[in-house]
């Protein structure tokens, strides 16, 4: 594959001016920061854009050999200078959003832990983006990655244990637990705090305080671990009182943070990447396989796109009869992609999505082939963009149940990859709402 043949959406230097950038948390970034210290910049908030050169402003940063240049801010007003190779430049830095997608699974950790303690006389009292704050800080106290409390039952006898487990990257981290940076972020810790005092999550704090056992439990925010084989972004566990062991509870959650639309991925354009994708729509594409590899050798994004037309093609011309079978099959088969991409097929993962002014909305899946048994779906190619996308959609309204598209990002040795990203449509949005 030609690496000058795509140019990524988180490219920085197709950035407009103004645009802000976070250091990454990769090798990268890790090798810049120390540099950055040295030179009294501030790594850990925004970057902002303030020219792509031919000035530099000292200091300048170097990135290996190459002449191209940016110049930033910190998020102190002090001017720095970047320049290199722009393969260097693009795995250094990073969008904004994937950081505060991070430091939302943080925060809506800590408003969970504080939910489970607020007990009163009353019963269980609703928190404040200052309960969240206060968790932060008393975990970053302790020195430890956990932070733990016990709190009295309603007969007052009997006392819980409440852990709340924060395992962030370092970037977010410093982030989460810095002071100054609370203004930041103050519309995810409201949508936080609006999701833990509604009656969806409640009645789980609730249940544990009237129960009269002496429960053990633990929320879970972990932005490391097995980031690839899991779903869940905050989990859940509790004592099992029968065996003695921890065990998964039935809260748990998929967090993504502001206008988000991706819930699955699967990477790569080799043609074992195109079985796996569309085999979980219950597609067999093995026929394809000598003229995808084949056309791929030479032209591979050419050979993407096919792939992505004849995929809309079949769809469309399977549920274009009268045939109750075929119909079935396709609502089978995309609700059992859905489920997979969202929740590994586990039904206790609840999708929380998090918008402005502190609102939040909840979404649910698995009963998602039910309600698309009254719905007429096909597909569409979608051709006339940078990368090929395939619709999912309602024949009568119009509207996009899921979408697939390529889109091509930097590797932290800054060569180009294909992902192929799963997106939810407004449709799957009124269909999974359980809960706004």
């Amino acid at each position: 594959m030609k690496t000058n043949e795509f140019i990524t959406e988180a490219s920085v230097m197709s950035k407009p001016v103004g645009y802000s950038l976070l250091l990454s948390d990769g090798v990268a970034g890790k090798q810049v920061k120390p540099f950055l210290i040295d030179a009294g910049i501030q790594p850990t908030g925004e970057l902002k854009i303030v020219s792509f050169g031919p000035k530099l402003v000292e200091p300048i940063i170097k990135l290996g050999k190459g002449d191209d240049v940016v110049v930033f801010t910190d998020a102190k007003g002090k001017s720095f200078t970047v320049q290199g190779s722009k393969s260097n430049i693009e795995k250094t830095f990073v969008n904004p959003t994937a950081n505060k997608g991070e430091i939302a699974e943080g925060l809506l950790g800590a408003a969970m832990f504080a939910k489970f303690v607020a007990r009163n006389l009353d019963g269980i009292g609703a928190i404040t983006v200052d309960n969240i704050w206060n968790t932060v800080y008393n975990l970053k106290r302790s020195g430890q990655d956990q932070y733990s409390v016990s709190v009295k039952d309603t007969n007052n006898k009997i006392a819980d244990q409440v852990t709340f487990v924060l395992r962030l990257k370092s970037a977010p981290y410093a982030a989460l637990t810095d002071p100054a940076q609370q203004a930041n972020y103050l519309e995810l810790a409201q949508s936080a705090v609006a999701y833990v005092n509604s009656s969806h999550a409640e009645r789980y704090s609730n249940y544990f305080y009237t129960n009269g056992k002496a429960d053990v439990i633990r929320v879970i925010s972990d932005g490391v671990s097995d980031e690839t084989g899991r779903k869940t972004d905050i989990e859940l566990e509790i004592l099992d009182h029968k065996t003695g062991n921890m065990r998964r509870g039935k809260l748990n959650i998929s967090l993504k943070a502001g206008p988000v639309k991706q819930f699955g991925q699967v990477g790569g354009i080799e043609f074992k990447s195109m079985r796996e994708l569309w085999g979980r729509f219950g597609i067999n594409v093995d026929k394809l396989e000598t003229f995808y590899t084949d056309m791929a050798s030479t032209d591979p994004q050419g050979a993407l796109g096919t792939m992505y037309d004849k995929i809309a093609e079949y769809i469309a011309k399977s549920v274009a009869g009268d045939n109750e079978v075929d119909e079935y099959d396709l609502v089978k088969n995309v609700a059992s992609a859905i489920n997979y991409f969202a929740t590994l097929n586990d039904p206790s993962v609840s999708l929380v999505q998090f918008g402005t002014k502190g609102r939040y909305k909840v979404l649910r899946f698995s009963a998602i082939a039910n309600k698309l048994r009254s719905i007429n779906l096909s597909a569409k190619y979608i051709g006339n963009k940078a990368t090929p996308e395939v619709h999912i959609f309602d024949t009568v309204s119009g509207a996009t149940l899921i979408s697939v598209r390529a889109k091509r990002s930097f590797n932290d040795k800054g060569e180009v990859y294909i992902r192929n990203i799963i997106e939810k449509g407004q449709l799957l949005d009124e269909l999974g709402a359980v809960a706004k």
